[in-house]
């Protein structure tokens, strides 16, 4: 199924944003209830699928933290900022990507933060950057996760795929990591376990 925005972006030779329109749109769509889909997960879901576990068997006792929640403050402050970096490079093609795997059999969902020349990008804030590759696979697997679920989602499979580390105070400072998917087969297999398992 094509998204329809898509889909008549092609026959526009130029576009202006129309900020009232996608206001509305916005509180509109804010608005619905959207209730869990039985056996349907998010991909940050799979990602963390002990904290998922928790999350679900024990609403109630599942908050986070007022420093956990200042850091998602200054998270999407910084993801703001470096979107509008992303929207500038050269050809970028679209942001806030819903990928969505109901269509291909997939009960998973998630939205990558940009998309530019083929290659899914993902933006993650911490703390400190990884030193080395290393130090990236032993901190943040679950970053390196997210991004391999998200290319599977993408009907078009993207083999490269990047990942940008920034520090939650330096909005200047960044890692880059190019993340090469070899097996989207391996991935789905990992993929369709952890939902087997957390269902």
């Amino acid at each position: 199924m094509e998204d329809l925005t898509l889909y008549m972006k092609k026959f526009a030779v130029n576009t202006s944003p129309h900020a009232t329109l996608g206001g509305l749109f916005t509180t509109k769509l804010g608005e619905q209830p959207t209730p869990k889909k039985k056996n349907y997960f998010a991909v940050t879901d799979i990602c963390n699928p002990l904290q998922t576990y928790f999350k679900f068997r024990y609403p109630e006792l599942f908050k986070h933290t007022i420093e956990t929640q200042k850091k998602f403050v200054l998270g999407h402050r910084q993801h703001y900022l470096n979107e509008k970096k992303f929207e500038q490079l050269d050809g970028f093609e679209d942001k806030e990507l819903i990928l969505d795997g109901e269509f291909l059999n997939i009960p998973l969902k998630g939205k990558a933060d940009a998309k530019i020349n083929g290659s899914l990008w993902e933006l993650k804030s911490k703390e400190s950057l990884p030193e080395n590759v290393k130090d990236l696979l032993e901190k943040h697997p679950q970053d390196i996760e997210q991004l391999a679920f998200y290319s599977l989602l993408d009907p078009t499979h993207p083999k490269e795929n990047y990942l940008v580390m920034a520090t939650y105070h330096n909005p200047t400072k960044y890692k880059v990591f190019c993340i090469k998917i070899l097996d989207n087969n391996k991935i789905k297999e990992v993929v369709m376990n952890r939902i087997d398992k957390l269902n």
